[in-house]
């Protein structure tokens, strides 16, 4: 994937977790989803998409505080490829 003049790596192995805690989500399965994602974001720490995502399960389990700080690191991982 390429944003702006800078490449964003995300392996395979992550975008696996990523689209199985997306569909954790979906499920209401939050804390499975979470870990999913917690696992996307170790692999490939600037997936913005997971650290977003994690942050909309941690909103839906009320967690307001840590949603907050994955939307922020989303939007400075976006913000910094530009």
């Amino acid at each position: 994937m390429q944003l702006g003049s800078k490449y964003v790596h995300i392996t395979k192995k992550a975008v696996e977790y990523f689209s199985r805690g997306s569909f954790k989500l979906r499920l209401k399965e939050y804390d499975f989803a979470i870990k999913d994602f917690d696992n996307a974001i170790k692999i490939s720490p600037d997936f913005a998409e997971a650290f977003y995502k994690r942050g909309d399960a941690k909103s839906l389990k009320g967690n307001h505080g840590e949603a907050i700080q994955d939307y922020n690191k989303a939007i400075n991982i976006i913000l910094s490829k530009y």
